[in-house]
């Protein structure tokens, strides 16, 4: 027989125990029930940087078990995996592209995702812009870097422009009467530029063409300036640069300039792979001046001036014209690619300025 004292004390212990330690363990209890009658569906769409697998999947991984859809060591392995082949697969194929992930999971049930590739060309990018912005893309006036060293070139200096955009130096060097070829990739862009030179009997010549193409053919020794502005911001390799500018060096006369701007880094810095993924997928491709030596080590050029392209664009600028773009000053110093404030990433983009030997 159990005493009565002893009898009251176990009852009190048998009700503690099934009304739960405390009220904190009773919450998460009713919460993990509902979580089991929780139906829910979405995606997220990741840039194609390879690199950044690991943070991806987490990010998808940590929104699931939110919802109380904990994966298993096996299946986030499983999914980072297979996202990283995603992501690699679509950074070869178009950078700037992205891989959407959806998913869905019944009540109680398990997610079930799936991945896919949405891929879009650069020129794809830019037909985008055209249909979607108003006004001058990429500012209205020329850049004053091309217009002080077109003056110091001889009267009737032939001058390519690669990479032409809408024609904003493209069409301010003919006006200065220099007989100009302009190559674009863009069809909307180059029909803007034929119909600019057109109205004003200008002596430009548009070519629509891919720089990079094996086919591309340009007169040997024609020119006396080969310019080409916030292009090498769009290639993914120290290759395809060299490609360039192979051409460029057979198309330029002896003595010719070649001027270009490119995103290097500050201090030293040397890009990572992480930088240059990001750099690539956002129109800011990095480069470092080692991967650029091949200028003067394996072409026939060598340096003439170094310059910071936001320092020396806002020096020659007209101040009622600055900013050239709403997004000029940040992009321009590497704010597309590290969330700093502007002037303070480890990146800029410069103007380089070669002469052919």
């Amino acid at each position: 027989m159990i005493r009565h004292g002893r009898d009251e004390a176990m009852a009190k212990n048998i009700r503690k125990a099934g009304s739960g330690a405390s009220g904190g363990e009773r919450r998460a209890a009713i919460v993990r029930a509902l979580d089991k009658r929780l139906a829910f569906k979405g995606e997220l769409r990741f840039p194609c940087m390879p690199i950044m697998a690991e943070e991806f999947s987490t990010k998808l991984t940590t929104v699931w078990a939110t919802l109380g859809r904990t994966l298993s060591l096996e299946e986030s392995e499983e999914l980072r995996n297979g996202l990283r082949a995603a992501l690699t697969e679509g950074y070869v194929e178009s950078p700037h592209g992205a891989i959407v992930v959806r998913w869905e999971a019944p009540p109680g049930g398990p997610v079930e995702y799936e991945a896919e590739f949405y891929p879009l060309s650069l020129k794809e990018r830019y037909d985008e812009w055209t249909s979607s912005r108003t006004g001058p893309l990429f500012g209205a006036a020329p850049d004053a870097k091309v217009m002080s060293l077109a003056a110091t070139l001889s009267d009737g200096a032939a001058v390519l422009d690669v990479g032409a955009g809408t024609g904003r130096n493209a069409l301010a060097l003919a006006a200065k009467g220099h007989p100009t070829d302009a190559i674009e990739l863009v069809p909307a862009f180059c029909k803007a530029m034929q119909d600019s030179a057109a109205r004003s009997s200008l002596p430009l010549r548009v070519f629509e063409a891919d720089l990079l193409s094996a086919t591309l053919r340009l007169e040997t020794a024609r020119y006396g300036l080969a310019l080409a502005s916030e292009v090498l911001t769009n290639f993914g390799s120290v290759d395809e640069a060299r490609a360039l500018f192979v051409h460029l060096a057979e198309a330029l006369v002896p003595g010719g300039l070649l001027l270009f701007n490119v995103f290097l880094g500050k201090n030293g810095y040397e890009p990572d792979r992480l930088a240059r993924e990001s750099g690539h997928t956002w129109i800011a491709s990095l480069f470092s001046y080692s991967d650029l030596s091949f200028l003067t080590e394996e072409l026939p050029f060598e340096l003439v001036s170094d310059e910071s392209v936001f320092e020396f664009e806002k020096a020659h600028t007209d101040p009622t014209a600055w900013p050239p773009t709403t997004w000029f000053e940040s992009w321009s110093q590497g704010s597309n690619v590290f969330d700093m404030p502007v002037g303070k990433a480890p990146i800029e983009l410069r103007w380089l300025v070669y002469r052919r030997k």
